[in-house]
Formats: structure tokens, sequence, C-alpha cells
């Protein structure tokens, strides 16, 4: 079966239309916005992507109701799926459309809001499927206006630069959700997304910040050997601002939330809790 039994597809360029939609609504709708604006920023710098991306329409009154699924699949293994709605009488329709995704791949579902967790559990338990990783997430904003006021001063010799393929091995070995298939994500991620790293006096890199699909900073990591240095904050407010002046948007960071230290730092740095989140990798339990 398709999701196109209960969702019509539209054009990718409609991602327009629905940020405008989601834009200055109500908080719990905020990582839908920014969803949107980081994959338009990404489909500017690399048309190619816009093929990885389909997007259901769960109404013909969509423009009003803004209730639509997205699938975003750049790894063959994997598939990025968020959802939304402004209008909650379109919750079981928005449920029969997950039902009907395509669980033959890993699907990662982004930014679910605690209206929707039911939903989303129901199909779990109703198919042969496995959460088999979730995470609590609390989302932190920080104003574009201040990301680009931020100050960064760097230690003697020190440099700030874009990561690379040739970072893709040393940021996975040290990411706390280091998985099977994760180096493919990390590499996908520091190719088509904005990342930053910190880089001592012989090139070596000791910090690092890289920007999910889904628009929300994360990955954020200083080597063991260079903790308590400081360097987190300098990664954190780079990438903000980098952000920033290439995008029409505010950041956001989402964190664990018994994650105290990342909360204090991000704090440090001017960002605020504005709402809470949740991702769910979802399996099929029938798959290897």
């Amino acid at each position: 079966m398709s999701i196109e039994l209960a969702a019509r597809e539209i054009a990718v360029k409609n991602i327009e239309v629905l940020k405008d939609i989601y834009q200055g609504k109500s908080h719990e709708h905020s990582g839908t916005f920014s969803i949107f604006s980081a994959l338009l920023s990404r489909f500017r710098k690399f048309p190619e992507l816009q093929n990885c991306l389909k997007l259901y329409v769960l109404s013909d009154d969509w423009k009003r109701d803004g209730a639509f699924v997205a699938i975003f699949q750049t790894l063959e293994a994997e598939s990025y799926v968020f959802f939304d709605t402004l209008d909650h009488s379109l919750n079981e329709t928005l449920k029969n459309c997950i039902a009907l995704l395509d669980f033959s791949t890993t699907i990662k579902m982004y930014d679910i809001r605690r209206i929707f967790l039911p939903i989303v559990y129901d199909v779990i338990n109703s198919q042969n499927l496995s959460a088999i990783e979730r995470a609590d997430l609390i989302c932190y904003m920080l104003p574009k206006m201040e990301a680009l006021n931020l100050k960064i001063t760097l230690p003697t010799n020190f440099t700030i630069d874009s990561l690379s393929q040739d970072n893709v091995s040393q940021v996975n070995s040290a990411w706390s959700h280091k998985s099977e298939g994760s180096e493919k994500y990390i590499s996908h991620v520091i190719k088509n997304n904005t990342s930053i790293g910190l880089f001592d006096e012989m090139n070596r890199l000791v910090a690092w910040c890289l920007r999910h699909d889904s628009g929300a900073l994360g990955v954020l990591q200083v080597d063991s050997n260079h903790l308590r240095k400081g360097y987190g904050s300098i990664v954190a407010k780079a990438i903000s601002k980098k952000i920033a002046e290439e995008d029409d948007c505010d950041i956001n960071a989402t964190i664990v939330s018994e994650n105290v230290k990342s909360v204090e730092m991000f704090k440090k740095t001017g960002f605020k809790e504005e709402w809470q989140t949740w991702l769910l990798v979802i399996k099929n339990q029938g798959k290897s």
C-alpha cells in the first residue's frame, strides 16, 4: 500500500507556501517552520536534493490547514519523516498516512509534537514495528539578529572552518548516537548542511557542530583532550552566526533534556527554551 491512498502528493516547490503558513504560528509549530527554512536553504545550494523529498498534503484545503507529511530520503536505508497540521480534526487522517509509510527502511521521525506521540505509537503497536531509539528533546531558540551579533574569540593560532569529508570518521567515532550507518549520515550532513569545526595550530580538529536535516544544531562535540576550555561554546556561536548570515530564520538547537552541560552552554550563548519535541527511530521488527 502507499501513502497516496490517504494523501495527495504536491510539488516540492510548495514547501515555500507551507513555510509561510507556519511562520508566526504558536511556538509548538516553530520546529516545522525551522525544517522548511533549512530545506529551502539546502535546495538553493544543492538543487538536486529536491529529488530526495516527497511532499504530501492531507486535504484539498491544505493552504489553510497546513496538514502535510514530508519524506526526505538521502540515504538508501533510511528515510526522514516529519509532519504537522494546524487543524487537529485531521489527526486521524494523519495517522492513516503514517500507517501507510514504507517501513521496509528505517524511518527517523523528526520534531514529533506531544499531541502526535499517541498517533505514532498506535501505528507502531498495530504493525510489526519497533521504536529502536527515542530521544526526548528540548528545543532552544536564538533569534537571528542576536546570532548575527555574537562575538567569537579564538585561541591564538586557532581557526574555524567548515568540516570536510576528511573529518567524517572522527566526528562519527565521538558521536554518542553512533550506530550502524551513522557514518553515512554524518558524511551526508557535512556534505550538504552547514557545519563548523575548530582547528588548532596544527590544523587538528578539536571541536565541532553540525546542522541536522531538521535544521537544528546537533552533534556538538569537543575532543576528549580539550575539554573544559570553552571550545564547545566557540563552535556553537560560530555555526549560529554562520546560519544567521546564510538563512532568514532563527537558530534552533535540540538538546536531550538530561544533558545539563549542553543546556547550560546554549543558555549562556543566548538560547532560550521554547518547546519540547521527540525523535523516534522506527524499524520493522522483521528486518535485520
